[in-house]
C-alpha cells in the first residue's frame, strides 16, 4: 500500500481528488462544498428512483490507519440516516469496514460491506440521546485484525462511545466517507475534517526505536 496521509477540511472547496458514487446509480445525488462541509444528498427517495447510499473515496491505499472527521457538523435536520468513514475500500468488489453514527437508532457502529448488498454489523452500542441536532467527531482506527471506532460530542471534547472488534477480512484499501438514507426519504449527510493516516506496524516502531536508541549510542 501507498502511505499518503491525506486529509480535507473542504474551507473554500475540495483539497482532495474525491471520487464520489452511489448505490443504485443517481442523476439527481449532489456532491459539492456547501459553507465548507462536504455534502452529499439526492433530492430523489430511493423508492422514486434516487440513491440509497453514496459515497466519496480519496485514491490512497492504506492497511493500518486512522481515520478522523466530523458527521453531521452543522446538526442539520435533514440528516437521513447514517454517516460513516469508511476504510479498507475496494471500488471494483464495493467491499469496506466503516465506522457508523445511525441517528434512526442511536449508535455507534462498526460494520463489513462485502458487495454492494451484503452488510454485516460488526459491533454496535448505544449513543444515547443522539438526534439530528448532534455533530459527533469520529475516530476510526485499523491496526492489523483490531478494529476500533470513538466518538466524541467535538475533537479533543467528552468521548460518548467506543466500539471494538476482531476482524481479519480486508487488510489494505481505499477511504473516505459514506451516506446512507431511508428509502422513502431523500439521502442527505455532511461532513469536516476528513483525515486519514497511516499508523506504522508495532513491529516497525520498535525497530524504529532501536535504530534510534543504537544511533544514539554510536554518537556518545
Amino acid at each position: 500500500p501507498s502511505f499518503a496521509d491525506w486529509s480535507d477540511d473542504f474551507n473554500g472547496g475540495f483539497q482532495q481528488a474525491w471520487q464520489f458514487g452511489s448505490f443504485p446509480n443517481s442523476g439527481t445525488l449532489s456532491t459539492i462544498v456547501v459553507n465548507d462541509e462536504l455534502e452529499l444528498a439526492d433530492s430523489m427517495p430511493a423508492l422514486a428512483g434516487g440513491a440509497g447510499a453514496a459515497f466519496g473515496l480519496v485514491f490512497e491505499t492504506f492497511d493500518n490507519l486512522q481515520m478522523t472527521g466530523t458527521v453531521n457538523p452543522g446538526g442539520d435536520a435533514r440528516t437521513n440516516r447514517t454517516l460513516s468513514l469508511l476504510a479498507r475500500g475496494d471500488l471494483g468488489s464495493g467491499s469496506f469496514y466503516a465506522a457508523e453514527v445511525n441517528y434512526t437508532d442511536q449508535e455507534l457502529i462498526i460494520f463489513r460491506n462485502d458487495n454492494p448488498t451484503t452488510t454485516m454489523n460488526l459491533v454496535q452500542a448505544p449513543l444515547a440521546g443522539l438526534t439530528t441536532a448532534d455533530s459527533v467527531f469520529l475516530e476510526f482506527t485499523l491496526l492489523g485484525d483490531q478494529l476500533t471506532a470513538r466518538a466524541f460530542d467535538a475533537p479533543g471534547g467528552n468521548q460518548l462511545q467506543t466500539v471494538s472488534v476482531v476482524d481479519a477480512t480486508y487488510s489494505a484499501g481505499l477511504s473516505g466517507v459514506l451516506v446512507a438514507s431511508n428509502v422513502d426519504a431523500p439521502l442527505f449527510g455532511t461532513f469536516d475534517d476528513v483525515t486519514a493516516s497511516t499508523i506504522p506496524e508495532p513491529g516497525s516502531v520498535v525497530l524504529l526505536l532501536a535504530g534510534l536508541a543504537f544511533g544514539f549510542t554510536r554518537r556518545r
